[in-house]
């Protein structure tokens, strides 16, 4: 559910804050994530500590890679996930 999460926050172009408030808010956003009405949403706090686990422990950027490798295997263009799913706390937002 978590890389799911940082997936729509790359497609939405989200800060932190954003996501966790646009989660609890779009019914689609928890469809993709498979997160039902009565589950909370998890915090911005526990979406910036998931990804920088990621990165601490250099499995984005092979995750990312192999979504978009999976994409265009499926002819699926998707631009927008090439391009934003390259995380960093300056394009999501964050400065701690």
């Amino acid at each position: 559910m978590m890389f799911k999460i940082l997936i729509l926050q790359a497609w939405y172009a989200l800060s932190d804050e954003a996501l966790e408030k646009q989660i609890a808010r779009d019914l689609m956003f928890r469809r993709f994530i498979d997160l039902s009405l009565s589950e909370a949403v998890p915090d911005h706090s526990t979406i910036w500590r998931f990804r920088q686990l990621l990165n601490t422990e250099n499995l984005l950027e092979a995750l990312l890679e192999q979504i978009n490798h999976h994409l265009e295997q499926n002819s699926i263009q998707a631009v927008c996930v090439k391009f934003a799913l390259q995380f960093s706390d300056e394009f999501v937002g964050n400065s701690s």
